[in-house]
């Protein structure tokens, strides 16, 4: 995991970046308790682009992607 704190100075905001890996469960817990912890405006995601996440599907959309591939 890895957290950098990004302040501009004469600007009255930050940025705080965390790294995490994808499905490691104390990464998880760790953003969990930060997020519910802190007060921010915005949270922002990167969303791995790779995937096909515009596949409509009741279950697995990766089981989906496969079948249609």
């Amino acid at each position: 995991m890895e957290i950098k704190n990004l302040k501009l100075e004469g600007v009255d905001s930050e940025c705080l970046m965390l790294g995490v890996q994808k499905y490691n469960v104390y990464h998880n817990k760790f953003l969990d308790d930060l997020l519910r912890s802190l007060n921010y405006d915005c949270v922002v995601t990167q969303v791995q682009p790779d995937l096909p996440y515009f596949i409509k599907s009741n279950g697995d959309f990766r089981r989906t992607w496969t079948r249609f591939v």
